[in-house]
């Protein structure tokens, strides 16, 4: 089996085995993780980079974690299983495209790529319930490619992303909050911090 069709399986089994974790089914949730650690042994003896090995470990730990909190652990916001599937499959893209290694923000980049930025003196904004931001307004890409976005789970709220914009929904926090936003051009992954006035 190919090294990225590994990756591709072991990431689909993960998301399984957390939705199953999230669910509380634990019959199931337990037959992934049979599964997965299949996929980790095919990985471990792969010809793959050791530092992605070191990651498939340490999903394989969290998920033999879950299982065992099932009967007393609290729902998962959704949107938080979606992202750590999206930030792992960032952290193996290494294998495909080495200047993803790390999610390292780069300014030059292979082949002469620049980064893409935030472009807005705009980093604070206020949360009054719901708001909803269109990220192809705050970032740039210089070389004027087609940019792809992630934001990162944040207790307290409810986050959804829909292609170019971001659906931020208050959801117990308060305060000043912050919201770490990615952008990538495909070579490059940049990351950008704002903060939310929650009211």
């Amino acid at each position: 089996m190919a090294q990225i069709d590994l990756i591709k399986k072991f990431i689909k089994i993960y998301s399984s085995a957390q939705v199953a974790i999230d669910s509380n089914n634990k019959n199931k949730a337990e037959k992934r993780y049979q599964e997965l650690l299949t996929m980790y042994n095919a990985i471990k003896n792969s010809t793959i980079d050791y530092s992605h090995k070191k990651i498939a470990y340490t999903q394989i730990k969290k998920v033999y974690t879950g299982i065992n909190r099932i009967d007393t652990r609290k729902t998962i916001n959704r949107y938080a299983i979606a992202a750590a599937v999206f930030i792992m499959l960032i952290s193996f893209a290494v294998v495909v495209k080495p200047s993803f290694f790390g999610l390292m923000v780069l300014e030059k980049g292979l082949y002469g790529n620049e980064a893409p930025f935030w472009d807005s003196t705009e980093k604070t904004f206020n949360l009054d319930g719901r708001i909803e931001l269109d990220l192809s307004k705050y970032f740039t890409d210089p070389d004027g490619d087609e940019l792809t976005f992630l934001t990162k789970h944040q207790k307290g709220l409810k986050i959804a992303l829909i292609r170019d914009r971001v659906i931020i929904e208050q959801d117990g926090a308060t305060g000043e909050t912050p919201i770490e936003l990615i952008a990538t051009d495909d070579r490059i992954i940049v990351r950008e911090t704002i903060m939310l006035n929650v009211q």
